[in-house]
Parts: structure tokens; sequence; C-alpha cells
């Protein structure tokens, strides 16, 4: 499915994909964004996400499995 969404007045693309449970996202920023993005000087991706069916525990099990965790809480 592809979309379109405005971004401070301005157009810009979404597609989102879907195989079996897992749903990805791209999205293409509008125009005057972009050079805002393409100069970010730790990488151009603003976040990755996903969903999972409880918080909480999920975080407690990434914290046990000893990954860097920079956030206090989820």
């Amino acid at each position: 499915m592809k979309v379109a969404f405005h971004s401070n007045g301005v157009k810009g693309l979404v597609a989102m994909m879907q195989l079996h449970q897992i749903i990805i996202e791209l999205y293409q920023m509008p125009e005057n964004e972009l050079q805002e993005i393409k100069n970010r000087s730790n990488g151009h991706i603003n976040h990755l996400a996903f969903e999972v069916d409880d918080i909480e525990e999920t975080f407690k099990e990434l914290k046990n499995a000893e990954f860097n965790i920079i956030e206090q809480a989820p």
C-alpha cells in the first residue's frame, strides 16, 4: 500500500509492506526536509520501531539480555 502524508504542509509518501507478521513502513520525506536528513552527522535514519505484545516484558528481556539500553523506561 502506498499513500501520501503531509509534513509541515508538504506532501511525502509512505509505503507499507507486509510479509506474514512483519510490516515494514518506508517513508519518502518531502524534498524540503531531505537536506536536513542528509546532513545529519549521526546517520540518516530517524528511528526504527518494533511492535510487541507487552512493552514492559520486552524491555525487561532486553535489559536481562544485556543490550545497551540508553533509556530508563520504554
